[in-house]
């Protein structure tokens, strides 16, 4: 595997390249933005001429010895009325989980935008790292990756949602924001979904309120919903 530098010119991978694209995927992700990463490969045009359908079940040769070509960010900002609506939720009463597929970083960063995450609170994982607040104090909030929730029990689920006031769950796929939805009800809640694409479907069909969101939703989204 290989990586354009600068000049466009092809280069083996090495510790360099990773601290650069580490550092720089770390940033954009903490404001907030969705990071892409893209890479390309030349093809035996004997074995592949452009007429080639490719299989996406039998691409794994294909996706050997790629070259990284670079990184795009996008910004897609949460709606203006998203962190009063988060406001009037706390005054009331309901707690309000995040539940995205976004890497951990930018779902810490639109969940500090919107009031997920309460301003001046920090994370399990920032206490365990900061030099300046006391090793006494008490995590009100966590970030957990996706990777992290396949590992877990639903008694280590059910720990998470009673021991952290502010919660966010990122690179979630579609089982397990069900295994979170099951989690709050075991623990007695009334759960309410809010989403609005196909992946969405299986927790809007097993909470308690099932809300599809806005006017471009998908029609599985809308019929699975209350």
């Amino acid at each position: 595997s290989s990586y354009l530098d600068s000049q466009g010119k092809e280069k083996a991978l090495d510790t360099s390249f990773y601290e650069h694209f580490t550092g720089a995927h770390d940033q954009l992700a903490s404001q907030g933005e969705r990071v892409l990463g893209f890479a390309h490969k030349h093809l035996d045009p004997s074995r592949y001429p452009q007429s080639c359908v490719f299989d996406p079940d039998k691409s794994d040769e294909l996706l050997q010895g790629l070259c990284f070509a670079g990184l795009v960010s996008l910004f897609d900002p949460p709606r203006e009325n998203v962190s009063e609506a988060i406001a009037k939720c706390r005054m009331a009463g309901i707690k309000v989980i995040m539940v995205t597929g976004d890497h951990p970083n930018t779902a810490k960063a639109i969940g500090r935008a919107v009031g997920i995450i309460s301003p001046g609170v920090h994370t399990a994982d920032e206490l365990l790292t900061s030099q300046v607040l006391s090793s006494h104090s008490k995590p009100q909030a966590i970030v957990i990756h996706g990777s992290r929730l396949t590992d877990m029990t639903d008694s280590d689920i059910e720990g998470i949602l009673k021991n952290y006031p502010e919660i966010i769950f990122a690179r979630t796929s579609p089982t397990q924001k069900l295994r979170i939805v099951e989690g709050c009800q075991r623990a007695g809640l009334i759960v309410a979904v809010t989403g609005d694409g196909v992946n969405d479907a299986p927790a809007l069909r097993k909470a308690h309120i099932g809300i599809a969101m806005g006017i471009t939703g998908t029609e599985v989204a809308k019929q699975v919903a209350d």
